[in-house]
Formats: structure tokens, sequence, C-alpha cells
């Protein structure tokens, strides 16, 4: 074996090697995962509203942008509704554009209506990473105890995000009882939410 052949193989294996390497393990990324979700609550909890979106993955801003900015729809579920609604409210000038999300989390946040304290008791479960690499979810844990519920994740841009687009179906379970338990109809309840909110 010739000396250029020899430094062709070891600079292959070199690079097997470091490519190896560099690959996060099982283990890794589960702890990435609960770092991302701890990021999340970190912000929330300094009040950086800005900041926790980027916790969130595009799929679920793009769900939020486009629930906030369209036009009013008689058959747009109330989930949506009540976002725009919220964004309405809080967002000062209303929303428009160079509307962000930021603004109407914002205002939760500098008003109290979005305590961090009320996330305190929220945790993770064990972490599923899919063999992939690109999906992971984690039970949420309330006061440590197992809910059920599924926190996804995807990842994105170099790190994990959050998906919360799953958790849409058990809110619009939640509003449904809801409006069941008050015997409220539909306008009525989103009324009612949103005159809780804070004026800008």
């Amino acid at each position: 074996m010739n000396v250029r052949l020899l430094f062709l193989c070891a600079l292959a294996a070199g690079a097997v090697a470091l490519g190896g390497c560099s690959q996060p393990t099982p283990v890794e990324e589960q702890a990435q995962v609960k770092q991302a979700f701890d990021g999340l609550k970190d912000q929330v909890a300094l009040g950086h509203a800005g900041l926790a979106l980027a916790y969130l993955d595009r799929a679920t801003l793009d769900y939020l942008q486009a629930a906030a900015t369209r036009p009013p729809s008689s058959t747009e579920p109330t989930a949506d509704l009540l976002i725009r609604r919220a964004a309405e409210k809080l967002t000062p000038g209303g929303v428009g554009p160079g509307f962000t999300l930021a603004a109407p989390l914002q205002r939760l946040l500098d008003q109290g209506v979005l305590n961090p304290r009320d996330l305190e008791p929220l945790t993770l479960g064990a972490v599923s990473v899919e063999a992939s690499g690109e999906r992971a979810q984690a039970e949420a844990f309330w006061h440590g105890d197992g809910t059920t519920l599924q926190i996804h994740f995807q990842h994105e841009d170099g790190g994990w995000k959050i998906d919360l687009l799953n958790l849409l179906p058990y809110a619009s379970s939640a509003l449904t009882m809801d409006r069941a338990i008050k015997r409220e109809t539909e306008d009525e309840q989103v009324a009612r939410l949103i005159s809780a909110l804070p004026n800008p």
C-alpha cells in the first residue's frame, strides 16, 4: 500500500470517527429535549416573550400567527377565534402589518396573566426520541404525577423546539366542556374569556 493510499484511508477513518463523535447519544438527545422545555419555562419566568417563542417550532408559530391575523370565519374553531380576539385586545394599535406574536404574549407576561408560578409544577417524564432523530415526545407531569398528556418536540435549526399543535384537540375538548357546564354559546364563552384579559 503506497503512502498516498494509506493517508486517504487514515483520513476516511478519522472522518468516520469524528462523525460518530459529533452525533449526540440518545441520553444526550433526551437531555437536550428537556433543556428546550425548561428553557421555555425559564424565559416565561424572566418575562421574555420573544425568547420564549423561540422555543416553539415553525409549525406552531405559523399556526398562531395565522390564527391571529386571518379574517374571521363562521367555521373557524373556537381556539382560533380566542387567539385572534386575544391578539386584537392585547396588541396596542391592533393586529395589522408588522404584527408579531411577541407583543400580545409580552402583555400577558407584563400584566401577570401568564404567571411563571403556574408553570412550576409542570415537568416532563421520560423522553422518547424517534430513530430518525427528528421527533421526540414526553409525558407532561403535574406536581410529579403523570397526566397522559404528551408534549411533542421537533428537531429544527440544530436544536429541539416544542410542537404545541397536538394539544389543539385537548384545548377544543376543554372549551366544549366548559361551555356545556356554564350553558354558554361560543360567543358568550369567548366574550367572557377575553374580558378577563387586560386592556392594552
